[in-house]
């Protein structure tokens, strides 16, 4: 656990704001050996949560994160300035 106090907290995703979404993917996949490790080393019994996040590691998660990073990233706030003046954040 002690790897994950170096992680920096991820970009909060706004529900009517897609361009977050997308930045939040960008994070997620940028560090998913690092959260994979975190989640791996907890105890599946300890709360639901991690046994759900273990499953969905257990997935194909990160063919669908490269998916959308390869696809659709170029549309993220931090890659287009223009999608956060349009949805006013700029």
């Amino acid at each position: 656990m002690q790897e994950s106090t170096s992680l920096p907290l991820p970009p909060p995703p706004v529900l009517a704001r897609w361009g977050t979404w997308l930045d939040a993917e960008m994070y997620n996949c940028d560090n998913y050996c690092t959260i994979e490790k975190i989640v791996s080393e907890r105890d599946s019994n300890e709360t639901s949560s991690i046994k759900i996040l273990k499953e969905l590691f257990s997935s194909d998660l990160s063919g669908n994160l490269a998916y959308v990073m390869s696809n659709f990233v170029v549309i993220s706030k931090k890659n287009c300035p223009s999608v956060g003046s349009q949805s006013g954040d700029e």
